[in-house]
């Protein structure tokens, strides 16, 4: 008796271990790599400005548009708000250079409206910026150069003074 138990036990214990070493999982050891590339350069080669603008009893909107940089005001020219001949400002011209080999890249606004402020939120104007030139899918490798313009809102016998506002234009790879 005692053999046949020992017999048993035996065939026990080798039917768990060979269940075990059989259900035992593989391995592998995957290789990872990763490839880094400097960021867009961005430099600013002229700032946007409005130059002087002569506010009106109507008001008034004042246009740089981007793609031209034409400076030109709206209809209430006469009563309205209007840009200065004499200081007529620049449209924004911002520079971008990439990495030869990297990715194309696109450029962007991050809010394309604006407030123009003296200090005094009561006086505060809304400029409204849109971007000029080729703007997507921009070659790495050689000097791109995009415009910004905008329609800034004056109010009507708006305060005199400086007015300053901030944007930030973005470029992204794809």
């Amino acid at each position: 008796m005692k053999r046949v138990l020992l017999a048993a036990s035996a065939a026990l214990l080798v039917g768990t271990f060979s269940t075990q070493a059989f259900a035992q999982a593989g391995s592998f050891d995957g290789d990872v790599t990763a490839s880094i590339i400097d960021p867009v350069q961005v430099s600013e080669v002229t700032a946007l400005d409005f130059g002087t603008v002569v506010s009106g009893s109507a008001g008034g909107v004042v246009t740089i548009v981007a793609a031209t940089g034409e400076v030109a005001a709206d209809d209430n020219a006469v009563n309205g708000a209007r840009a200065l001949a004499s200081d007529l400002g620049a449209v924004g011209e911002y520079e971008f250079d990439a990495t030869a080999g990297a990715p194309t890249f696109d450029v962007s606004l991050d809010d394309p409206t604006i407030v123009l402020t003296n200090g005094t939120p009561a006086d505060d104007m809304a400029l409204s910026l849109t971007l000029g030139g080729d703007v997507t899918d921009l070659a790495s490798g050689a000097t791109q150069t995009v415009f910004v313009g905008g329609a800034l809102t004056v109010a009507a016998n708006q305060t005199v003074g400086a007015y300053t506002g901030t944007f930030t234009i973005r470029a992204t790879y794809d």
